[in-house]
């Protein structure tokens, strides 16, 4: 039959949306749809960090991001890099969603004990890499929305 386009959200700590933009990529150009935009370099043109801004302007991403994670099948949490905060929030929302959601990590940087979670599902960078192997990411995406 049809498979339908599985939608992921890509969680990740504010400093590194760089390198989320570009796993978010990587998944377009494998076939998957990006619900997440916070990582796009159009979604920040000022470049400003999070908490320079005003509540107001925080709680505006805020529900955005939490509307993007709603309407995706998965969540992709990168939570090996950078200095991950609000990206355990999202990991939980996502689990109280019901949504499964796959930690990505490198030994020990990235483990949570949300990925403990049935909903969850994990994949390990090698050391000295940026990404695990493609195929390696798209299958386990693909078996946790199974989940």
């Amino acid at each position: 039959g049809h498979m339908s386009t599985t939608t992921v959200y890509v969680a990740a700590a504010y400093g590194e949306r760089r390198r989320a933009e570009v796993w978010a990529e990587h998944l377009r150009s494998s076939g998957f749809a990006i619900s997440s935009v916070w990582h796009a370099p159009r979604a920040n043109p000022t470049n400003r960090d999070e908490l320079d801004m005003s509540d107001e302007e925080r709680c505006v991403i805020l529900r955005a991001n939490l509307a993007d994670l709603a309407r995706a099948d998965v969540a992709l949490v990168l939570g090996f890099a950078g200095t991950p905060r609000a990206t355990w929030g999202e990991a939980a929302f996502a689990i109280a969603c019901g949504k499964p959601v796959v930690f990505v990590h490198r030994g020990s940087a990235g483990r949570v004990i949300w990925d403990s979670h049935p909903k969850a599902a994990r994949v390990e960078i090698a050391a000295g890499w940026e990404m695990p192997r493609l195929g390696v990411l798209t299958r386990t995406i693909e078996k946790a929305v199974g989940l």
